[in-house]
């Protein structure tokens, strides 16, 4: 099917698993309340609030959810339903993450960042963040399908199949021993 990983959070508790078959199940989770089914889109949800996450291991060197050799180009995608901007250099607003802090040299994450609209998109190039914002504010209180697709150096961010972001921009590209993040 092509799927890298797939969580739909529908777990009551302990872990998440990956749907897909590489069974990058997670090995921790962290959150306000997990597998909210009564609330969720689809299957599950989780409530993530400030440093909250669900944390899938690095898988290895150069594995799938890495941006190196044929690993690219990739399309992340998630419901979100946020309720309040993120904080500048906080994990709050996170929506992924593998990565992507001051001083690394590869990563990537997605956040709703409190001084920027919509949703922010960060690429590491030489241990400098950088990336594209959205031309719209992100909904408040309402599921949005987030959408973020990376091929070579083009950057496109849609919300609910509608493209509101858009950058060419280079990133490093490589093995990042860092773990992938949800929220």
């Amino acid at each position: 099917n092509g799927y890298i990983g797939v969580w739909h959070l529908d777990e009551t508790s302990g872990i998440h698993y990956d749907s897909s078959s590489n069974d990058y199940d997670s090995s921790s989770v962290t959150v306000n309340a997990q597998g909210q089914t009564g609330t969720a889109k689809i299957e599950g949800a989780d409530e993530f609030t400030i440093n909250h996450a669900v944390t899938v291991n690095d898988p290895g060197n150069c594995a799938a959810l890495d941006l190196c050799g044929s690993n690219t180009p990739v399309t992340y995608s998630a419901w979100v339903y946020p309720r309040s901007r993120g904080q500048e250099g906080a994990q709050f607003g996170g929506v992924f993450s593998k990565g992507a802090t001051a001083g690394e040299t590869v990563g990537y994450k997605s956040s709703f960042d409190n001084n920027e609209p919509g949703s922010q998109i960060d690429g590491t190039r030489a241990g400098r963040n950088g990336g594209i914002n959205c031309s719209s504010d992100i909904p408040m209180n309402t599921w949005t399908y987030l959408t973020y697709v990376y091929a070579s150096t083009q950057h496109t961010i849609y919300f609910n199949a509608v493209a509101k972001g858009y950058r060419t921009y280079s990133i490093s590209t490589g093995d990042g021993a860092n773990n992938f993040k949800i929220g």
